[in-house]
């Protein structure tokens, strides 16, 4: 790859290189899980349609986006499932599942940093962001909150890298515990890979993003098996599908000082 305008160093593949003055933000124990009043869910309804519509400008204006194999999605309209994805944007990968999946029906897991955002933070909630949680009793209320969200028949999206590292063009390692919501509630699951290609007119990349899925775990197998399973079908085809970037925006480089 070629074209490369800057360096980024990192010492280890779980480095946050992209950090905020809020970064260890966490939870307050009165969180609201559920935002079920009647001018919440008005609003809800609003935010998302004014942020699909943001999403449809950003992501084909700014970033010519386009999505391969979009049509897998089409038989699961009415069902609930998992959408796991490589973490390469830190606006981008917030609004592009708006457009992929449907707005209304969008979930997403998030770090509670993202809430102290100026003016979107706050409403994140309303576009369904679902906060990482820091204690047992948060924990379980995630773990009903997504259960909830399946019994919808919403989709959550995962990003199991975690910390978002700009244009990387490869996939970094995650656990295979971050599949135990799609075990738990025997769910499908899709990837969603994002690639990055030269624009004729502009340093910065385009964006084709690639659709994967469904995939199940074997019936019958152990809770530990079928996390395997499912992370190593999704760990293959974003390996795969990250073939594609054939332009490098920054260049990562492990420092060992």
């Amino acid at each position: 790859m070629r074209h490369i305008k800057r360096v980024q160093t990192y010492h280890d593949v779980t480095d946050d290189v992209v950090t905020t003055n809020h970064q260890t933000n966490i939870l307050p124990k009165n969180y609201r899980w559920h935002r079920d009043r009647w001018w919440e869910r008005l609003w809800s309804l609003v935010f998302r349609g004014v942020a699909k519509t943001f999403a449809y400008v950003y992501c084909y204006a700014a970033w010519h986006l386009t999505v391969v194999n979009r049509g897998v999605l089409k038989p699961f309209r009415h069902q609930g499932y998992f959408m796991y994805a490589n973490h390469t944007q830190p606006v981008n990968d917030a609004f592009m599942p708006l457009i992929i999946g449907g707005a209304q029906r969008f979930h997403a897991i998030v770090s509670p940093a993202n809430f102290t955002l100026p003016i979107l933070g706050p409403n994140l909630p309303y576009c369904g962001a679902l906060p990482t949680a820091t204690t047992t009793s948060q924990t379980i209320q995630l773990i009903k909150a997504v259960n909830q969200v399946m019994d919808h028949n919403n989709y959550v999206v995962i990003y199991p890298e975690a910390h978002v590292w700009p244009y990387y063009t490869k996939i970094r390692p995650f656990p295979e515990t971050s599949f135990s919501f799609p075990v738990k509630t025997q769910k499908p699951v899709f990837c969603m890979t994002t690639t990055y290609q030269k624009r004729k007119f502009s340093k910065r990349p385009r964006l084709t993003v690639y659709i994967d899925g469904p995939f199940r775990p074997t019936a019958g197998q152990s809770r530990k098996t079928q996390q395997h399973e499912l992370w190593q079908d999704v760990t293959l085809t974003l390996k795969r599908r990250s073939a594609a970037s054939t332009y490098e925006y920054i260049h990562y480089k492990r420092d060992d000082s």
